[in-house]
């Protein structure tokens, strides 16, 4: 594996579901503390997940429609690079 967690994320996406059509590069789904903050600069406590912190599937809606992103936090980004990082050592 090589690469940066999303595109190893992507990589696997695509395998796993025999996918032949590309996908989107799928960046422009994935937020981290800093878009939550911008997309809900009203406030988060009003995003929540029943199994408390950690990664949240986040749809609103607005003028263009339904609009949806996956939220991770940026400690939790910095783990999974981090064992993706010796992983790929260990290949």
């Amino acid at each position: 594996m090589s690469g940066s967690l999303l595109e190893t994320v992507q990589g696997l996406l695509t395998r796993t579901y025999a996918l032949e059509a590309p996908l989107d590069e799928i960046g422009r789904y994935v937020i981290g503390d800093a878009g939550l903050a911008i997309l809900y600069s009203s406030g988060t406590s009003y995003v929540r997940s029943h199994s408390g912190g950690g990664a949240r599937l986040l749809v609103r809606e607005n003028a263009g429609g339904l609009r949806a992103c996956i939220y991770y936090p940026d400690a939790m980004i910095e783990t999974l690079e981090v064992e993706l990082e010796s992983i790929t050592r260990v290949s």
